[in-house]
């Protein structure tokens, strides 16, 4: 019997943001529980100047692209997050916390392309911070992740930079 569809998305999420972490030179840090709409800690490492040691809290969901034309054309990409994870991410706190959303093509085997030059991953992951936006009450929320918010070594890099120097 195959995994579960969901369940594939998960780990192939998981694998996927590692792999950036990694090449930024930072660790993952797991929570126990997900009480908080946290799935993990993403922790650098802190320089003799900054403030403190930099950490994101991430809530981490995966979703199917299926490459239709509207969906290409649109600047922001249309997510609804549940009640709970909403509000919980749109808190203010002292930590910042971050949704990746990563999008996938509809068919697993089209998620990693591999030849003896190396490994390929598919499709790309967005981030959003939503702290500090009002709670809501509906069951789900619809949110726009900016296509500039490229979930990539770089940005990541910038944002730990960032945590690091915050009060």
């Amino acid at each position: 019997m195959p995994m579960d569809i969901n369940r594939q998305k998960e780990q192939f999420s998981i694998a996927y943001i590692r792999t950036i972490v990694a090449a930024a030179g930072c660790k993952i840090r797991n929570e126990e529980v997900d009480d908080d709409s946290i799935d993990f800690d993403i922790v650098g490492y802190r320089d003799s100047e900054m403030r403190q040691t930099p950490k994101i809290a991430v809530q981490l969901k995966c979703t199917i692209n299926n490459q239709n034309a509207y969906y290409l054309a649109k600047e922001d990409i249309p997510f609804r997050l549940k009640q709970k994870n909403y509000n919980d991410l749109a808190r203010e706190d002292s930590i910042q916390a971050i949704l990746v959303v990563l999008i996938v093509p509809e068919d697993p085997k089209d998620w990693v392309s591999q030849d003896e030059l190396g490994l390929k991953l598919h499709n790309a992951a967005y981030w959003l911070s939503l702290s500090g936006r009002s709670p809501t009450d509906q069951k789900t929320e619809q949110v726009y992740l900016p296509r500039t918010n490229l979930f990539t070594v770089n940005a990541l890099k910038q944002m730990m930079h960032d945590a690091g120097y915050r009060r």
